[in-house]
């Protein structure tokens, strides 16, 4: 992929920026060989476990992060992870946003995020977006500003968390798989009434089904709180 003289002299300053705090020259590399079908921004703990499910089935890859020494450690095991700013149009399209069919948003910063999220629904239309959320807060701005896909990166870990106690305590398999989609669809609507601005009723909601729980002593899970 050539880059662009905007692109090109973006890169070289951030190299020189680097080179300059002491970051090894291979940290640093251009975009010339990304292309892919799918772009990972933000290479840490979720963004790598992302990358593995996807290369596991073939799917090519590029990825980006804004962390010497997180581009660094995946070089350790394998991963070619580029340097750049995923706010930036000019350095996304250099990473293939263009000719990519989704772009996994896996950073820390929410604010970062939302932003990368405006850039890509403006000039990466045809990119599905699908994104990892702080906490509730984070995810209702998510949902609000569309992205296709979002989840909160404690609840999958929460759920099989539950599912693992239940079982320890002797709950029977089909009342912990009964249970788990009880909590899913009243997170889901929580959240649904959260992104309408109903915090109010989001409260109510918890708070009703506490107290079904605490009257019939079990007959109905909490909604998922975090």
């Amino acid at each position: 992929m050539a880059l662009t003289p905007l692109v090109t002299l973006a890169f070289d300053r951030a190299a020189a920026a680097l080179r300059g705090r002491g970051v090894a020259e291979e940290t640093v590399e251009s975009f010339e060989d990304a292309r892919a079908r799918v772009v990972v921004i933000g290479f840490g703990r979720f963004g790598r476990m992302v990358a593995q499910m996807l290369e596991a089935e073939g799917i090519e890859i590029t990825a980006l992060d804004n962390s010497p020494a997180r581009i660094r450690e995946a070089s350790k095991v394998g991963f070619k992870v580029y340097y750049g700013d995923a706010a930036r149009a000019d350095v996304l399209r250099a990473a293939g946003c263009a000719d990519a069919r989704l772009i996994a948003l896996c950073m820390e910063s929410p604010t970062v995020m939302l932003k990368a999220v405006e850039v890509i629904r403006a000039d990466f239309p045809q990119a599905r977006i699908f994104c990892r959320a702080r906490d509730r807060l984070h995810a209702v701005e998510l949902v609000r500003s569309g992205v296709d896909f979002q989840i909160r990166e404690t609840v999958e870990s929460g759920l099989v968390f539950g599912r693992q106690a239940l079982a320890e305590l002797g709950t029977p398999p089909e009342r912990v798989r009964e249970i788990e989609t009880e909590v899913r669809r009243l997170d889901a609507e929580r959240l649904a009434l959260e992104v309408d601005g109903d915090m109010e009723g989001a409260l109510e909601l918890v708070a009703s089904h506490r107290k079904g729980h605490r009257k019939g002593k079990g007959t109905g899970p909490a909604a998922a709180a975090e």
